[in-house]
């Protein structure tokens, strides 16, 4: 390689590692925005559950069911989407 070409290389891997650096940033946003959302569905199926439990006895827990049920469906889309999700070691 002649000296004249070093500096030119040198650009081309910067250039590289910026778009690396750009690409990383870009999955670990994604992987932090599924982590957040996968905290709000536990909290929110934790919740749930915790309601159902007091409602047991109740005429209207047909009703806690069905909203526990949906809320745990949500969950486990949740956790398909965040398993998914691009990961930054990949």
């Amino acid at each position: 390689m002649r000296c004249g070409q070093h500096p030119h290389r040198v650009v081309q891997v910067q250039k590289k590692l910026k778009g690396t650096e750009d690409e990383q940033d870009k999955y670990s946003e994604a992987l932090k925005d599924a982590q957040e959302k996968l905290e709000l569905s536990e909290k929110k199926a934790t919740d749930c559950l915790v309601r159902r439990q007091l409602r047991q006895g109740r005429d209207d827990r047909a009703d806690g069911d069905s909203d526990c049920a949906r809320t745990l469906g949500m969950l486990g889309m949740q956790l398909k989407q965040a398993s998914k999700a691009p990961r930054a070691c990949d």
